[in-house]
């Protein structure tokens, strides 16, 4: 079996999981939207950080990762990712 085929299967079993607990339960749309909205207010803070820190050479990529640890970890997560930034590449 190729990766690809595991890829497509746990993706399959994984969405098809995610569509029963919805039906099941009304609080996990809720839930869901609760994070989409975090996941875009991350975003925004990220991409207006890279629009003030274009001048002073300071930019955050704005990927997966970094928007679910500010999404998740709110003000520290973002200043985590800052202090790792200014560590490591400053």
């Amino acid at each position: 079996m190729s990766m690809k085929a595991i890829w497509l299967s746990v993706l399959i079993i994984s969405s098809s999981l995610l569509l029963v607990t919805l039906i099941r339960k009304k609080d996990a749309v809720r839930w869901l939207g609760y994070a989409a909205l975090n996941i875009g207010i991350a975003a925004f803070i990220l991409y207006f950080t890279n629009m003030l820190g274009a001048k002073l050479n300071f930019h955050i990529p704005i990927n997966l990762t970094t928007m679910l640890t500010v999404s998740v970890l709110g003000l520290p997560g973002y200043l985590l990712l800052a202090a790792i930034k200014l560590a490591i590449f400053m």
